[in-house]
């Protein structure tokens, strides 16, 4: 950030092995490495698959007490590059990553998005051999933090709202009747909360607030309580509950 020759909008990517062998490997389909990577994680963010990864974005978490820092993650695939999850870290140092398959969940816990889609495997949520692709994701979080009255310390609400398309639907519910359609919506809410609940747990017990939590404890109490509170040690014992509203706005093909 120092150095004026460097642009804030770099973008600050981690590599899951060696970076110099990932920079320095020939990729047929790719002649310019570093052009594709950056055309590479330019459209992942467009998709919500990966947070925003410029050293500005960074350090502005970093830099802030209520929030850690992530990144994207890549590896060498072949003769490819592709993401492999997203990095979280505490303060400067990596501690562990989202998994591919669980970057939508932790965009709606992150914060506001307008663009990505889903595969939601119903089984999950008592639906076996149900599947639904939900796309055209418009996804509002709210976080709502209080001092608790008993046992943990502080309780914080994180409702997320998504609106999206069905864009593929496998099971034995009618997509064009309503009350199916419903049923859907629940099920991809419940979906959600679960995953959702699941992600926050881990995150705590690693002692990594990612998805900012501390910022809406800090907004709640003085500034001299905030400063008393080692946030760090409170974080992992705060009850994190999970409210999920899900709904279709249109099914595509399967509507007559």
């Amino acid at each position: 950030m120092r150095d004026p020759s460097i642009s804030p909008r770099t973008k600050i990517t981690v590599v899951n092995g060696n970076a110099h062998e990932l920079l320095v490997k020939e990729y047929p389909q790719h002649p310019r490495t570093a052009q594709f990577i950056d055309r590479m994680l330019e459209k992942e963010e467009q998709a919500t698959t990966i947070p925003k990864s410029s050293i500005h974005e960074f350090t502005k978490d970093y830099l802030d007490d209520g929030i850690d820092p992530v990144a994207p993650m890549i590896r060498i695939n072949g003769d490819d590059i592709i993401v492999d999850g997203i990095a979280l870290f505490k303060d400067d140092h990596y501690v562990m990553k989202i998994e591919p398959s669980q970057a939508l969940i932790f965009a709606f816990l992150r914060g506001n998005f307008t663009h990505g889609e889903i595969s939601i495997n119903l089984s999950e949520v008592g639906r076996e051999n149900e599947k639904v692709m939900f796309s055209s994701l418009v996804s509002k979080r709210k976080v709502k933090a209080a001092p608790s009255k008993v046992g943990a310390p502080f309780k914080v609400d994180v409702y997320i709202d998504v609106t999206g398309s069905v864009l593929e639907y496998i099971g034995n519910l009618d997509i064009n009747s309503s009350s199916d359609r419903n049923k859907v919506e629940q099920l991809i809410s419940d979906y959600a909360k679960i995953k959702a609940e699941e992600m926050i747990k881990t995150v705590q017990e690693q002692k990594v607030d990612s998805f900012g939590l501390g910022k809406y404890v800090r907004n709640v109490l003085s500034y001299e309580q905030w400063s008393d509170l080692n946030w760090d040690e409170v974080y992992p014992d705060i009850e994190v509950n999970c409210h999920a509203k899900v709904r279709i706005k249109d099914a595509g093909k399967f509507m007559k």
